[in-house]
């Protein structure tokens, strides 16, 4: 028979299986070697896994996207460096509406540069003796392709800074704040405006400005129509975007990195192991259907 002094040391020691353990334990201990109850006590006391959105149920009992419950205790800056360690949306945003604003301004600097370029040529070459006509023509031809890449690069260059320094601003503002606002866009479009055409003097600021807070309400508008067509508001709709989006891309760097893949297994062109992933997707569907 255990004398009380045992029995007594033998309950503390059961009570104390079922205390959670200390933080520094269970961070550095590996859950193999924890007891059962450990195990439970740190399901119970560890943060939940991370989550792109989560939703809230609203006062009219629909729910809304907010931003991710896990950055909470994260810094802004932390938050902005994890958009560039992971598939964002705001990365992607940036990088794609630079693109397109520079493929559009290369087109239309240099269509505009081109037409001043052809009647400068034939001011600056009234007169002129070639070796032949055909000569003519080849010399027109090489100022104006030079005089177009020229004007176009510029051109592109000047749209792709601007219209990726908006999108980034507003983005990158919306994760350090974890909320987003339609009126990012107006007052950055305005101040990257006036700062980009501060050279021209205060009169071209001063228009630059006025034209970036037009077509920044203008992006509002979509923004709230957007929100509107969704049923939540702005800061919920811009979450809700982000999931999809952020999805969307998982699934594209999913389907790349097979491609990547079927092109090193079985030595075979890009569009080939495109054909071969896009069959392999659809004999699945008909797996599932069946």
């Amino acid at each position: 028979m255990p004398s009380p002094s045992q029995s007594s040391r033998t309950d503390s020691e059961n009570e104390s299986s079922f205390i959670s353990p200390p933080w520094w334990r269970w961070r550095s201990v590996p859950v193999s070697v924890i007891g059962e109850n450990e195990k439970k006590s740190i399901e119970r006391t560890s943060p939940p896994s991370p989550s792109i959105t989560h939703s809230v149920m609203n006062s009219e009992g629909r729910s809304e996207d907010k931003a991710p419950p896990d950055q909470v205790e994260m810094s802004g800056w932390d938050r902005i460096r994890e958009l560039y360690e992971t598939e964002s949306m705001e990365k992607d945003l940036v990088q794609r509406i630079a693109r397109a604003s520079f493929l559009g301004g290369f087109l239309y600097g240099g269509t505009s540069g081109y037409l001043l370029a052809k009647q400068q040529y034939e001011i600056a070459n009234k007169g002129r003796k070639y070796l032949s006509p055909s000569d003519a023509v080849v010399r027109r031809l090489d100022y104006a392709i030079i005089r177009y890449a020229m004007k176009g690069f510029s051109f592109g260059a000047k749209a792709a800074f601007i219209s990726g320094s908006i999108v980034l601003l507003s983005t990158h503002t919306a994760t350090l704040r974890r909320k987003f606002s339609s009126l990012y866009l107006p007052a950055y479009s305005a101040l990257v405006g006036g700062v980009f055409m501060f050279p021209a003097g205060v009169l071209g600021a001063a228009k630059a400005f006025g034209l970036g807070i037009t077509s920044g309400l203008t992006l509002s508008a979509v923004c709230g129509l957007y929100a509107i067509s969704t049923e939540r508001s702005v800061d919920s709709a811009y979450w809700h975007l982000k999931k999809e989006y952020e999805a969307e891309l998982r699934e594209e760097g999913a389907f790349e990195r097979r491609v990547v893949q079927v092109m090193d297994e079985q030595k075979v062109w890009r569009y080939q192991a495109l054909k071969i992933v896009k069959e392999e997707e659809e004999e699945k569907l008909k797996n599932l259907d069946a």
